[in-house]
């Protein structure tokens, strides 16, 4: 009888050894599917990760792309509006010159007019003498042919 109840002691010794390991071996399956769907998840976020990275460097790239443009336009537009100012500049020197030339030409024919008012006068006056003069003597003829 001792040997049935140390078999029987024995054989739920065992069994509840049995149901220790079946619990530990669930939960270290628990632990395992946990740490797996963590490494599955640290893989997409990793994969994420690198995404984003790959983008940043391009943007990068394209900014770096757009700030060397817009230098270079700068520069250009800067030179550009240097070589305008010096065309501006000899055009206004090209038009003050013109019309100095021309307000000059202006007073010369100004003054030729008046000139040409005064000689006109002049001779109107000297031929209205004259006109006067053979009308005097005119008058003379006819009076000594009568």
């Amino acid at each position: 009888m001792d040997r049935l109840l140390a078999s029987e002691k024995n054989a739920e010794s065992e069994k509840s050894w049995s149901m220790e390991k079946c619990q530990e071996n669930e939960r270290l399956r628990d632990d395992l599917k946990v740490a797996i769907d963590f490494k599955k998840s640290q893989e997409a976020n990793f994969s994420q990760l690198s995404k984003l990275k790959s983008d940043i460097d391009e943007l990068k790239k394209k900014l770096t792309c757009l700030e060397t443009e817009k230098h270079t336009d700068q520069i250009s537009n800067r030179t550009e509006k240097a070589k305008l100012r010096m065309r501006l500049r000899g055009t206004q020197h090209k038009l003050e010159a013109a019309l100095f030339r021309h307000s000059e030409a202006v007073e010369e024919l100004d003054l030729m007019n008046r000139n040409y008012e005064a000689a006109s006068q002049k001779l109107k006056d000297k031929l209205s003498l004259y006109c006067t003069e053979v009308l005097a003597l005119k008058k003379q003829l006819a009076a000594k042919g009568h």
